[in-house]
C-alpha cells in the first residue's frame, strides 16, 4: 500500500473545496475524515482531515495515524487578518517557519524544501514568518492561528515535523472563483 499524504483543515468551506477537488469520500466511522487520490502518474492516496473543534483534534489525528501510513502532512489554515507588513491580498499564502505558543515560549521550527524553480511572487507565496497560537500578544507575530501549534505538537510526537508543510491562506468569504482556484493551485503545489 502506498503511503498517504494528509491535508489537515480547520475550515468547513476549505474542507468542502478540497473534498470536491480530490473527489474524496467520507471514511466510514471517521467523522471529518475523507479519502481520495492526488491525480498524478502514481495516484498518491490522500486523506483530508477536518478538525472542526479543539476538543476533537487529538481524537481525529490519532484515528488517522492509527489507520493510515502518512508520508507527508499539509496543514492549511485560513486567516482573514494577517499581521505581516506588505501588500498582502486575498489568495496570498504565508508559509511560516516559526511557531510559538500563546506565551511566546516553546518555539517549533519547520524547514521547507521548496524548489528554486518556483516564482514565489507569481504564486503569492511568502516564505518565513512567525505564527502564534491563540491571540496576538506582540507586533512581532505575523500570523495568529488557533489550530496549527497544537497539531504541530502532535506531529512532533509522531516524528512527522520534517515531513510537514504549514500554510496560512489570506482568505475572505467573498473570494472570487479565480482567487479560490489560485489557493487550490498553491495547495496542489505543496502536495
Amino acid at each position: 500500500m502506498n503511503p498517504y499524504v494528509c491535508i489537515v483543515v480547520s475550515d468547513i468551506l476549505l474542507q468542502d473545496l478540497l473534498v470536491k477537488r480530490y473527489e474524496a469520500a467520507p471514511v466510514e466511522g471517521g467523522e471529518g475524515i475523507f479519502a481520495g487520490k492526488i491525480s498524478s502518474e502514481e495516484e498518491t492516496p490522500l486523506v483530508i482531515v477536518s478538525i472542526s473543534s479543539p476538543e476533537k483534534r487529538d481524537e481525529v489525528l490519532r484515528q488517522v495515524f492509527d489507520n493510515y501510513q502518512i508520508q507527508k502532512v499539509v496543514l492549511t489554515s485560513l486567516v482573514s487578518t494577517p499581521h505581516l507588513d506588505g501588500d498582502l491580498k486575498v489568495g496570498d499564502v504565508i508559509i511560516p517557519n516559526t511557531y510559538i505558543d500563546a506565551n511566546w515560549e516553546n518555539p517549533m521550527f519547520l524547514e521547507y524544501a521548496i524548489g528554486d524553480n518556483y516564482d514565489l511572487q507569481k504564486f503569492g507565496l511568502i516564505l518565513s514568518g512567525v505564527c502564534q497560537f491563540g491571540e496576538a500578544t506582540d507586533d512581532a507575530t505575523d500570523v495568529v492561528d488557533a489550530m496549527t501549534y497544537p497539531v504541530l505538537q502532535y506531529l512532533q510526537e509522531k516524528d512527522m515535523i520534517s515531513n510537514t508543510v504549514s500554510i496560512q491562506i489570506v482568505w475572505s468569504h467573498e473570494n472570487s472563483p479565480e482567487e479560490v482556484e489560485h489557493i487550490l493551485h498553491i495547495i496542489d503545489l505543496m502536495l
